[in-house]
């Protein structure tokens, strides 16, 4: 039995090795796909190119925040073996472009842009939500939820009315941040910016060292995220492209510069004779021989989980391809892993870091996702408000009726989130809203 168990482990590891090297492939963005491969074909006696692959002069590394879609035509990505140069815009253009694929409401729309254009040069909003609201004749919440919806466009943080606010947008978009962080920020900022860290220290109960790691986070936060709009021009390299191709949209994947790679035969061949080495040198080959076959099935798969999530976008954004719509329908991770039968994890892994080109500009490839979060939120919001203004008050509508009325036209609302929206505005139930004549 102990050997069975040893082998059923040693498989188990194996199979699990596997699959990491695969998720981390997938994770990859192209130019640092290219630099892994370059190394592993030095590396690994087992790989050999194909044929020698488009040299790729490496561009500078991009900011998350640093790049911006721009038009171009539709075929420059592949007919410029190069990384396409994006010309930064002005970051108000910028945001505007953010808000206009985001928001489908015409007066929301028109309240976005307002907020945008009366950012300072540091990117902070000097005009409270409540004259904002006054303006538009608009519920100063509604107003609250659309600049909440503005400050987490890229860059992060933008549309603040604080350096604390600031901080902690940027701190609460990041996955990786500890609650205790936002917790230094939101509970003793005072301290903070006094540098007064003995006091913290004591107020939480950690040590100097802890204590440090924990700034670090906060440390990289920008305080003025309209002033890192400066700066020179940027490079994105493009992995999926979508053009017009014989009367309809086709997406492929763009990696001409990425090294198309085999095994060895040379070297292969060395495994069905080595009766001559030692074990050493037999568990070497053996090893380096399953790195260069998992190597090689990890891109592949790669390359096909990329080409379904592309084929999967076309499909559902011909209103945005075709310009019947400024806005992207944004897509939820479940419903894509569902369309191309993966799980939520391998697309979540997928769409990191990539780049779409498309006739209407380069865009990041998680901009099509809802990022889990109800697609236009200040938009239902709006719709909650005016379904419950125009309601016949002897007869208000009940939370399940405006969540099927909200389904009917598209949105899927269930009926807790209908409360939870109605909560926020301070709109009572239906009942207290009764009116007897």
């Amino acid at each position: 039995m102990i050997p069975e168990q040893r082998l059923e482990l040693k498989l188990e590891q194996r199979l699990a090795t596997v699959l990491i090297q695969r998720l981390d492939l997938l994770q990859l963005p192209e130019l640092e796909l290219l630099q892994l491969l370059k190394q592993k074909l030095e590396e690994n006696l087992f790989l050999e190119k194909e044929e020698e692959e488009k040299e790729l002069p490496l561009p500078e590394e991009i900011d998350d925040w640093g790049t911006y879609p721009r038009s171009l035509e539709p075929n420059l990505a592949k007919a410029q073996n190069f990384p396409i140069p994006i010309s930064k815009p002005r970051l108000k253009e910028f945001l505007l472009s953010q808000l206009r694929i985001t928001i489908k409401d015409p007066k929301l729309l028109e309240i976005g842009e307002y907020i945008i254009y009366e950012l300072d040069e540091d990117g902070y909003l000097p005009v409270s939500v409540e004259k904002i609201a006054e303006f538009f004749d608009e519920d100063h919440k509604i107003v609250e939820l659309l600049l909440k919806q503005i400050q987490r466009f890229e860059p992060v943080g933008i549309g603040a009315r604080d350096l604390q606010e600031c901080l902690l947008i940027q701190l609460e978009s990041n996955k990786k941040t500890p609650k205790i962080a936002i917790s230094i920020v939101k509970n003793y900022f005072k301290d903070f910016i006094a540098q007064d860290y003995e006091k913290i220290k004591l107020k939480l109960k950690i040590s100097g060292f802890d204590l440090e790691k924990i700034l670090q986070h906060i440390k990289v936060c920008r305080p003025k995220p309209g002033k890192i709009w400066e700066g020179d021009v940027k490079y994105v390299l493009p992995e999926i492209l979508i053009e017009w191709q014989e009367e309809e949209w086709v997406a492929s994947l763009t990696g001409e510069w990425i090294p198309k790679i085999k095994i060895s035969k040379p070297y292969q061949a060395m495994l069905q004779n080595l009766s001559a080495l030692n074990t050493e040198e037999k568990d070497y080959l053996r090893k380096k021989w399953q790195e260069a076959k998992f190597l090689i099935e990890g891109i592949e798969k790669r390359r096909e989980t990329l080409t379904a999530i592309a084929d999967y976008i076309v499909k559902n954004e011909l209103d945005f391809l075709n310009h019947k719509s400024n806005s992207l329908k944004f897509l939820t991770l479940q419903e894509v892993a569902d369309g191309i039968s993966r799980n939520v994890s391998t697309i979540s892994r997928a769409v990191k870091g990539k780049w779409v080109q498309t006739p209407r500009g380069a865009f990041k490839l998680k901009n099509f996702f809802s990022g889990g979060k109800i697609k236009n939120y200040p938009e239902i919001v709006h719709r909650i408000k005016e379904l419950i203004a125009q309601e016949d008050k002897s007869c208000p509508l009940r939370d399940p009726e405006i969540s099927q009325i909200l389904q009917k036209e598209g949105s899927k609302i269930a009926r807790t989130t209908v409360i939870k929206y109605r909560t926020q505005l301070g709109i009572p139930t239906a009942s207290k809203r009764r009116i007897r004549e």
